[in-house]
């Protein structure tokens, strides 16, 4: 039958408009509409939003599309194309704290089928905005408090299929991150800033491959970049990354139970390929490259004397993987090293006491042990750890021995030489090759076999 053409215009004093050019069927119900909004206040309509959002959301949007819709026999069909959306100066506050700030951002789409669940040709861009992401003590993430959840007593309604996304650009400019991890104690604080970030060619579609190229300032202090193939689904990656000044402090919380001694400064660089991907039990992450950390100070707990400082600790030919767990490092040169080993009355060597022993294994841990199905379970054996050739120079150790009395000390500088062949194998033994000087005057030249690890 005929179709009818319909034209609507909407204005507001506070300077929107809706403007829709639509052509309506009736046999069967079916709506061919282009509809642009323009400087849309957001903040306006908060009570529509806050049935969705937890949150306040202010800026201005604007866009247009074309849309289809068509009243099948079960179900309306909805499409657009075409699709442009402009917003500016977009704010999201949480009991009064800012969450998110965004300058500019603009996302288009070429089409969007509502009931194919699919969008393609789809960009984005991002730019000059903040973000505020916190852990808190509870584990809760507060991005994910955004969203309002089921009212109480009302049944939630099923899972819905996973849409399908075409991403074919994706820009962001001038952003910055501010992350709080309360779960730590003290809480871990980090800040990603400038961050900028290119991706191409990403789809949530099985076996689809993009590109992505991730650059940021890590702590006011640091940098950090990541480039290369990635897969979403599966998740896949091959970065080719580089850190570089990374204060390794702001950390400190995540490893502090894990040392008898406190880490007063250090600066961690990287450069290699980073493989991620998805493993039958989560992400599973391999690094091949370099690695080095520089200016490292390591300081008693109780008496914050220092224990051991190395002004630069090179790692060659880094391979590490999670799973199963292997690192096999290549050359390593240390530089302009200090260490304070003492020999206590009970014997035990003060290097000794800085990872505290570890807990009785449980049967989960013992090799040739079975869960509850009755499977063989294997751990990760400390084995898999290699060190080529270590070599020093410009090294000084302050030694005393308190077993014996009266306690002797002696001072070793100028240490220089090599050790090569370290492993966590209990039968391999490293060859050692030192020279120095005892006291500063009397020649040391010690040679000989270990195995420290």
């Amino acid at each position: 039958g005929s179709k009818a053409q319909i034209e609507l215009a909407l204005a507001t004093q506070a300077g929107e408009s809706v403007n829709a050019q639509a052509t309506l069927g009736l046999e069967p119900l079916s709506v061919d509409a282009r509809v642009a909004a323009e400087k849309i206040a957001l903040g306006a309509y908060a009570p529509y939003l806050a049935a969705f959002i937890n949150a306040d959301l202010q800026g201005v949007l604007s866009g247009s599309a074309n849309l289809k819709a068509v009243a099948a026999a079960s179900e309306l069909q909805l499409s657009l194309n075409t699709v442009v959306l402009r917003a500016s100066n977009l704010k999201l506050s949480q009991s009064g704290t800012e969450v998110m700030r965004l300058t500019t951002m603009a996302v288009n789409a070429a089409q969007i089928d509502a009931a194919k669940r699919t969008a393609s040709g789809v960009t984005v861009k991002l730019a000059d905005g903040h973000l505020a992401v916190t852990r808190g003590a509870d584990g809760r993430l507060n991005l994910a408090q955004l969203l309002r959840d089921a009212p109480p007593g009302q049944t939630a309604a099923p899972p819905s299929p996973a849409w399908s996304i075409d991403l074919q650009n994706a820009q962001v400019e001038a952003l910055a991150i501010d992350a709080v991890d309360a779960m730590a104690e003290p809480p871990v604080r980090v800040a990603l800033a400038p961050l900028s970030l290119t991706a191409g060619g990403l789809s949530t579609r099985p076996g689809v491959q993009g590109k992505i190229a991730l650059k940021t300032g890590v702590n006011r202090g640091g940098t950090a970049t990541a480039s290369g193939p990635l897969s979403l689904a599966p998740l896949a990656a091959t970065l080719t990354v580089s850190v570089k000044d990374i204060d390794i402090i702001a950390f400190e919380p995540y490893y502090r139970q894990l040392l008898n001694a406190r880490i007063s400064a250090g600066q961690v660089d990287a450069n290699g390929r980073l493989q991620i991907r998805n493993g039958s039990a989560g992400p599973v992450a391999s690094y091949s490259g370099d690695a080095g950390l520089d200016n490292f100070r390591l300081v008693d707990a109780v008496a914050k004397a220092p224990i051991f400082n190395v002004k630069s600790l090179k790692l060659s030919g880094v391979e590490a993987h999670s799973e199963p767990f292997a690192l096999q490092i290549g050359p390593v040169s240390a530089t302009d090293f200090y260490a304070r080993v003492v020999v206590q009355s009970d014997g035990r060597i003060n290097l000794q006491n800085v990872v505290p022993p570890k807990a009785p294994a449980s049967a989960a841990d013992r090799p040739d042990s079975t869960d509850k199905s009755g499977a063989t379970v294997r751990p990760a054996s400390s084995e898999h750890l290699q060190i080529g050739t270590l070599t020093l120079q410009g090294g000084v150790i302050e030694f005393s021995d308190q077993k014996i009395k009266p306690a002797f000390s002696m001072r070793l500088t100028e240490l220089g030489g090599s050790i090569a062949g370290l492993s966590a194998n209990p039968q391999a033994r490293a060859q050692v090759k030192l020279k120095g000087m005892v006291g500063g005057y009397a020649p040391l030249d010690v040679e000989g076999t270990v195995n420290p690890l």
